[in-house]
């Protein structure tokens, strides 16, 4: 998927870290952006199969509460078992995360770069398949 961008500006793109899509969001969310946003995540294009869901926060310069509603229906369209990964969100947004209670959970985690990000994927992959093969 090329970038996208939103009505509103917010840009959208997509890059692999360890063999899970990551989408990176670009410029600013907020209630003129959410839902655009929230289309492109769930559209065709958004849909990220996997073990995790990944969000690339690194770019984003600001967000309000938005960014709390999206991460919620991240969540809540996620298949059982399956998380949401936020990759380094800045202070400010990461601010918004913590008092909307998504500091880190069972199906939000909270990456500092995408080297912890690419070690949560890779574990997960390796469990699963533990798992699978019955070991």
């Amino acid at each position: 998927m090329g970038p996208r961008v939103t009505e509103a500006g917010l840009k959208v793109s997509r890059r692999t870290i360890a063999g899970a899509t990551a989408l990176v969001l670009v410029g600013e969310l907020d209630r003129a952006t959410l839902e655009d946003a929230l289309t492109l995540f769930t559209s065709g294009e958004g849909k990220t199969g996997g073990l995790a869901r990944l969000v690339d926060l690194s770019r984003l310069e600001f967000a309000d509460s938005s960014v709390i509603a999206l991460v919620y229906e991240l969540v809540r369209r996620q298949p059982e078992n399956r998380w949401v990964g936020l990759i380094s969100p800045s202070p400010g947004v990461m601010r918004v995360l913590s008092l909307g209670g998504l500091g880190g959970s069972a199906h939000v985690r909270i990456f500092r770069d995408d080297e912890e990000a690419r070690a949560a994927v890779s574990a997960a992959t390796r469990a699963r398949r533990s798992r699978v093969q019955g070991t």
